[in-house]
């Protein structure tokens, strides 16, 4: 076969292929088509959405980034509801806040702290609410990691209250969680506490109280000597005693 042969070989085949593929599309082009614009466009739509959706994600996280006050924690938090993580993250932030303040005694924001030196029962109230973000924190109970820091938080405020029994059931519980999360970093971490918290409740020894003295009897000055029931009693003087002087005068 020569060139010229195949090359109109070439020319038929090419030919019966168009003839077939025209009545391939008449069939089935408009289904294909329709089919490759629907992928394209989800495809599209997934990026478009996905990036905005990191864009979100990434603005929260700035956001906290960016917030120094307790409360400027919880309205980021109130912000983003739709982002748990990011929310509750927020919460952990601001209540960690709340307690360092609380053992401080004043604000850590410089414009507060004369304000809250003013305050005699500033480092009550903000233990308290600390407790009460962290209690919030539990009970929600997702996410685990934050949950778990959580517990951390509050333990150190029973230990603070002397609370030690309920410090190292919060203890005891964010260990299992940390053991769950495979952070063996954490758990050791947490380990250490709870061996400092029972070497502290060691050194505390509660001495018993001493029994009641008994009672002098009537008349004593002290438990040796005896009482004395018959003292002398002196005589009452008289205000106008004439001593008989004034004739000396005269």
């Amino acid at each position: 076969m020569d060139s010229q042969e195949r090359h109109d070989l070439k020319q038929n085949d090419l030919a019966e292929f168009m003839i077939h593929f025209r009545q391939w599309w008449r069939k089935n082009g408009t289904f294909w088509l329709l089919t490759i614009l629907i992928a394209a466009l989800a495809i599209f739509a997934y990026k478009y959405f996905a990036g905005r959706h990191t864009r979100y994600v990434d603005q929260a996280l700035g956001e906290v980034a960016l917030a120094q006050s307790p409360q400027s924690f919880f309205d980021i938090a109130q912000k983003y509801p739709d982002l748990p993580m990011v929310a509750a993250k927020a919460r952990l932030d601001g209540a960690n806040i709340l307690l360092r303040e609380a053992i401080l005694g004043r604000s850590t924001n410089p414009n507060d702290i004369s304000l809250s030196a003013s305050d005699p029962q500033f480092a009550e109230k903000q233990m308290q609410r600390a407790g009460q973000k962290y209690e919030s924190i539990i009970q929600a109970g997702e996410p685990k990691l934050i949950v778990m820091h959580a517990r951390i938080g509050l333990a150190a405020i029973y230990e603070t209250l002397r609370r030690f029994d309920d410090a190292r059931a919060q203890y005891d519980a964010a260990h299992i969680q940390a053991v769950e999360l495979k952070l063996t970093g954490e758990a050791a971490k947490i380990d250490r506490k709870i061996e400092d918290l029972a070497r502290f409740q060691q050194r505390i020894v509660f001495a018993d109280r001493p029994a009641a003295a008994d009672a002098l009897p009537d008349g004593s000055i002290n438990p040796v000597l005896p009482g004395i029931s018959d003292l002398p009693v002196l005589p009452e003087l008289p205000t106008d005693i004439d001593t008989g002087f004034g004739n000396l005068v005269e």
